[in-house]
């Protein structure tokens, strides 16, 4: 539903990720709370291992979010390529466990964690694990909680069905405990290259 930009900061010669949504999505002015609410969730969040933001607005009618850049790749190729040991996985997963403790204690859940949202930067693989500081949890977009409920619609299904739990399936109210349930589907998934469900999903 966005569409990210490698672009510099004039002002300071940073690099950042620039998020903008996708044109057929703006005339939605709920997608476009949803898309600030992100980036106002993520400033809230002081953690190593969690995307920062630097800034977002709109600037002659474009909305943005500037964010931390990040160079590296998706748990979700490294997990297709076979890449990670035993080792790797329980050190990368332990980094998101532990983002994961962070946002639940302000009373948000994440509702979309999978392995195409934890990135892996490049370098930080070690052959005893990973460098502690080079996991990120990214994609804040439909996270819920105290300052997100108004955005939310009541039993909608939001989220990757292969990874939800049985209560966000069902489009009941969630909890933090819905996202470590996710984090087990990711886990199980890291371990033995597919996801412990299949199936169809339902449209």
């Amino acid at each position: 539903m966005a569409t990210v930009y490698k672009a510099k900061d004039r002002k300071t010669g940073r690099l950042v990720a620039l998020k903008v949504p996708q044109e057929r999505f703006l005339g939605d002015p709920r997608f476009v709370r949803r898309f600030h609410r992100e980036a106002e969730v993520l400033t809230r969040m002081d953690h190593p291992n969690i995307v920062k933001v630097y800034d977002h607005g709109q600037v002659e009618g474009v909305h943005y979010i500037a964010m931390e850049f990040l160079d590296g790749e998706g748990l979700d190729k490294l997990i297709e390529e076979r890449r990670l040991s035993l080792r790797q996985v329980a050190a990368i997963l332990a980094r998101v466990a532990d983002a994961l403790k962070h946002i639940h204690a302000q009373g948000i859940v994440h509702r979309d964690i999978k392995p195409g949202n934890i990135m892996v930067l490049k370098g930080a693989l070690r052959e005893e694990g990973v460098d502690p500081r080079g996991v990120r949890l990214m994609d804040f977009g439909i996270a819920a909680g105290r300052v997100l409920t108004r955005l939310t619609i009541t039993g909608a299904r939001i989220g990757t069905p292969v990874y939800m739990s049985p209560e966000q399936a069902k489009g009941q109210k969630l909890d933090h405990r819905s996202d470590i349930y996710s984090l087990g589907i990711v886990l199980y998934e890291a371990l033995t290259g597919q996801p412990p469900f299949t199936g169809g999903t339902r449209r």
